[in-house]
């Protein structure tokens, strides 16, 4: 007689020491220990089956989806390493199944870390109990909707019904607490930040996730492995089949090409076309309809307009990268649904990265019609391929015998940077200061007559905020400039950033000031020398620096830092 799931269980397959861990947005689980002890699911309010995570020694096979089915499982999702997320019947037997680690998703990892910069964002600090905010609720994909509502309604918190959510998906509008014990259920999967479009109910598309073969990644997941790279970083290959008849296939193609070149443009990653569909580390782009060879079946206009699969690993090739979009989409160009909008998307799956939590980037997992990217997006794929110091290579096709693509459209996104010295002719009225974060992209308005389902334009900057107006007297202002971090745009795990430059005046400098994006702010040590050590709170933090002379004259120098 096999003991009870909530004893120890010694795993079947021994593992090296230095193998990898499951990788989460909150922690990576250390799974080198093979004694587990199999925790009890968390209160359920379906009985009979419950939900686990399992790790194999390497990525798992056909015949190991196979025999995991054979028992009853249901898989859900896929985690890195080598990781799935099942839902299993009660006293199934995990012995003989070649698994390395199995053990439970706790609630402390379904609480989305970006969702207090969210919040804040939205209504109130995520840690204030009085105050409501909207969440997103994900449920494990076999769970039935009808009792997911249920639960939520059962603990008093208010739904927010939005037509164009994912199946597992539900807005709610609860207190920090009230969102948290949402986590202690085993039915939840993950609980994040609602975009304001959620919120305000503006028509968003909805990805469902990235793709590898075996299940979707998980949004709780922490992808982070691209394409191997070489010492000019790496080159991707794109090969086109089917096309979409809605637009010219030409001018479809470039503005899939076009989106390919934004992400090139900031990170070390370039793309080429290709011969072989079927090539090594190449993408297989074509429109299909309903079902067409993979796990993931179109389900025609109005809904997922695409899905594509992550690079090798976790996917085998040749599926490893190839971007499939749904044929029966009222695909347009610059309204609508936007196809240069959506392969952007899609193109950073097929580049590694996964759903990011915060509101506002491009990888979040409801989007609208864009035009570049936002600077967690930035930061996710330069923490993947490095920034792009070299002009990336032209990703027009150019094939034997064919028409080219015209031209790739010159990027869209502005200089990332002020210029580092003033202007020599200061103005003698002082112009407003630019917003603590500029927008990277001009935004691109929908025609209001184009049919179908609509990616709405980026909402408007905030209007910019006037600096203290400078006494009589000396009108020059100081230089500025910040050494340390090199970049405008940077990525860290870390709590606090320090900002190290220089400041210099004709006048002298008398202060260097730091303030952020969440109201925070504090004066630099030194002047002509000086550093700064600010804050960070998880997302997106845009960081301005203010140097200030002894008539009252200031610049100014940001930088946006991601924090994960």
């Amino acid at each position: 007689m096999r003991p009870n799931l909530s004893l120890l269980l010694l795993l079947a397959t021994a593992a090296e020491a230095d193998s990898a861990a499951l990788r989460l947005k909150t922690r990576s689980i250390d799974t080198s220990n093979q004694l587990v002890s199999l925790p009890l699911a968390g209160r359920q309010r379906a009985a009979g089956r419950s939900h686990y995570l399992v790790q194999y020694p390497a990525l798992p096979q056909t015949a190991d989806l196979q025999a995991l089915r054979a028992r009853g499982a249901v898989i859900v999702g896929f985690v890195p390493e080598n990781g799935l997320s099942i839902s299993v019947p009660d006293g199934m037997s995990f012995d003989g199944l070649g698994l390395r680690w199995v053990g439970r998703l706790p609630p402390r990892d379904k609480l989305s870390p970006g969702s207090r910069v969210g919040a804040a964002q939205q209504v109130a600090y995520i840690g204030e109990a009085d105050f409501a905010a909207a969440f997103v609720v994900e449920f494990h994909s076999d769970v039935d909707m009808a009792g997911a509502r249920a639960l939520v309604l059962e603990q008093g918190i208010e739904i927010l019904d939005r037509s164009f959510l994912l199946p597992n998906h539900l807005l709610i509008a609860a207190t920090a607490p009230q969102a948290a014990a949402l986590a202690e259920w085993d039915e939840v999967a993950y609980v994040f930040a609602a975009s304001p479009d959620l919120i305000n109910g503006t028509l968003v598309v909805a990805c469902p996730g990235g793709a590898t073969e075996a299940a979707l990644v998980a949004q709780y997941a922490q992808v982070s492995q691209g394409w191997p790279a070489g010492a000019q970083g790496a080159v991707v290959g794109y090969r086109f089949g089917a096309v979409t008849s809605r637009v010219p296939a030409l001018a479809g193609q470039n503005e899939i090409v076009r989106a390919m070149d934004v992400w090139s443009r900031l990170a070390r990653v370039s793309f080429a076309p290709g011969v072989d569909p079927a090539a090594p580390q190449t993408m297989n782009i074509f429109f299909a309809s309903s079902s067409h060879g993979d796990a993931y079946p179109f389900d025609g206009p109005g809904k997922v307009l695409g899905h594509t699969f992550f690079p090798s690993p976790p996917n085998a090739e040749p599926v490893a990268g190839d971007m499939h979009l749904d044929a029966d989409e009222n695909w347009n160009i610059g309204s609508s649904v936007d196809l240069f909008s959506v392969a952007l998307h899609e193109t950073g799956h097929a580049l590694g990265l996964g759903h990011s939590d915060l509101p506002g980037a491009v990888m979040y997992p409801y989007y609208k019609q864009v035009a570049g990217l936002a600077a967690d997006d930035i930061a996710g794929i330069r923490s993947l391929y490095g920034e792009r110091t070299t002009p990336a290579v032209d990703p027009t096709p150019a094939s034997p015998g064919a028409p080219s693509l015209p031209p790739a459209t010159p990027p869209l996104t502005p200089p990332l940077r002020p210029p580092a010295t003033p202007p020599s002719t200061p103005p003698t009225t002082p112009s407003a200061t630019p917003p603590v974060t500029p927008p990277v992209d001009p935004p691109i308005v929908p025609a209001p007559s184009d049919p179908g389902p609509r990616l709405p334009a980026p909402t408007p900057a905030a209007p910019p905020v006037a600096p203290p107006a400078a006494p009589p007297g000396d009108t020059v202002p100081p230089s500025l400039s910040i050494t340390y971090p090199a970049g405008t745009i940077v990525g860290t795990t870390d709590p606090r950033i320090t900002i190290s430059g220089t400041a210099s005046d004709n006048a002298g400098v008398t202060e260097v000031r730091w303030t952020n994006n969440f109201g925070s702010s504090g004066t630099a040590t030194g002047t002509s020398y000086w550093t700064a050590s600010v804050p960070l709170l998880v997302g997106t933090n845009s960081v301005v620096i203010r140097v200030f002379d002894a008539a009252g004259n200031s610049a100014w120098r940001s930088l946006t830092v991601v924090r994960r």
